[in-house]
């Protein structure tokens, strides 16, 4: 820290998915990797940013999903993305008393390299890194818990 100064914000960001659909039909291998990678690795982000925020009052920004919000059936994937949106509303509990943000921001299909193919109806990176100086840049009184983000069904990007 010494060198670039103070840790005012902390972005948790991981999201390895399924190489197979469902539970039954899933590899053990890919779901131990995606929770390592997914729920793990983000904890460990969190865990050792925490004590640099408490110092700064600063804020912690996670990246859920929209499959944190819905039940797919059998997904391994989505109880992954469950977990941050959970685990976003605990460590709020534990922070906001030490004057830490927490913030979970959940985007629907986003078209990056996640996906193999490209997605022309999906949100861009930018409505996502929008969404994070939205969140960042509110006064320091405000606390925004939760952001939500979809694309437009049917409308096409201008």
């Amino acid at each position: 820290m010494g060198h670039f100064g103070r840790l005012d914000v902390a972005f948790a960001n991981a999201g390895l998915g399924a190489t197979a659909t469902g539970t039954e039909h899933g590899n053990i291998e890919n779901f131990k990797e995606m929770i390592l990678v997914n729920n793990f690795g983000v904890t460990l982000t969190c865990k050792f940013a925490i004590p640099h925020l408490r110092k700064s009052k600063g804020h912690l920004v996670l990246i859920g999903s929209q499959a944190g919000h819905v039940a797919l059936s059998g997904s391994v994937y989505s109880a992954t993305k469950w977990f941050i949106r959970g685990y976003a509303k605990n460590l709020s509990n534990e922070l906001t008393p030490h004057g830490v943000r927490v913030t979970s921001i959940d985007p629907g299909m986003v078209d990056t390299p996640f996906f193999d193919e490209e997605k022309p109806n999906a949100l861009r990176p930018d409505d996502i890194s929008n969404a994070f100086l939205y969140a960042i840049e509110a006064p320091s009184h405000a606390r925004i818990a939760e952001i939500e983000i979809n694309p437009m069904v049917g409308a096409h990007h201008s």
